[in-house]
């Protein structure tokens, strides 16, 4: 090798050191090195300490390659420091969104209503992972699947060309708020909106409907059978908000 001359003093260091940080690096790899970490009290006057046996860089490689790892990890923090069911299927979702399509259960998932429908739909995964001759495609779920996702882009186009036509009656108006037709009638009705909407009068029924829901088919939510205009109504088929009900864009803090 060349003359060292030309290096500074740190760098020489660390190339005296490279062989001690290579011993110790081989140590750890094969779970031989121990650490010690104090632990401190506010009871104790002198400090404990208590050994710990570091886990292999394979082992942290193979537990972070994993989703279902991860999320059941995830699942083990909210166990201990709870937040909202909405915000445990949102974040469950992103972490194994391939598994539970290529399982059918993301639809499962998003209708799951506690931790531990959660934690048996990731059990569920691992073990159709595990023993992939476990799984049967069903047929009629997936069928129901691409139904749903039509309905969705239907009513995603007609949202569009709503949108479209108020924003054009509002500047024809000549309002200072562009968007001021977009929210009259915008929200989408509850699951107990609708359950409370059924047991009304008709008059007072349609009331509450103009009020908050006018942009949505209030025969889709509420007859028996549902619209029957179907594809051709004008008004928004969209399903009732649940507690876990959420866009795809939606941001969900927890």
């Amino acid at each position: 090798g060349g003359s060292l001359d030309c290096l500074g003093n740190d760098q020489k260091n660390k190339l005296i050191s490279k062989d001690e940080i290579l011993q110790n690096l081989s140590k750890i790899e094969e779970g031989e090195a121990t650490h010690t970490v104090e632990q401190s009290s506010a009871t104790l006057s002198t400090a404990e300490t208590v050994a710990m046996k570091p886990a292999s860089l394979h082992e942290l490689y193979t537990k972070s390659a994993s989703e279902l790892n991860l999320a059941n990890e995830y699942l083990a923090l909210v166990r201990c420091h709870p937040v909202k069911l909405r915000s445990v299927i949102f974040h469950i979702r992103r972490m194994c969104r391939d598994l539970l399509k290529k399982y059918q259960l993301m639809e499962d998932m998003i209708s799951a209503n506690s931790i531990n429908v959660i934690s048996a739909l990731l059990n569920r995964c691992a073990m159709y992972e595990a023993k992939p001759q476990s799984f049967k495609f069903d047929k009629m779920k997936e069928i129901e699947i691409k139904a749903t996702q039509e309905q969705k882009r239907r009513e995603e186009g007609k949202r569009k060309a709503y949108e479209a036509r108020m924003l054009r009656k509002a500047k024809r108006e000549k309002l200072d708020d562009a968007e001021y037709y977009l929210r009259q009638g915008a929200d989408v009705p509850s699951v107990q909106t609708v359950k409370q909407l059924k047991t009304m009068q008709s008059d007072e029924k349609l009331a509450l409907w103009k009020k908050s829901h006018s942009q949505h088919c209030m025969s889709y939510h509420l007859d028996i059978g549902g619209c029957k205009r179907d594809r051709s109504c004008a008004f928004l088929h969209v399903n009732a908000q649940g507690i876990n009900a959420f866009e795809e864009n939606d941001e969900v803090a927890g």
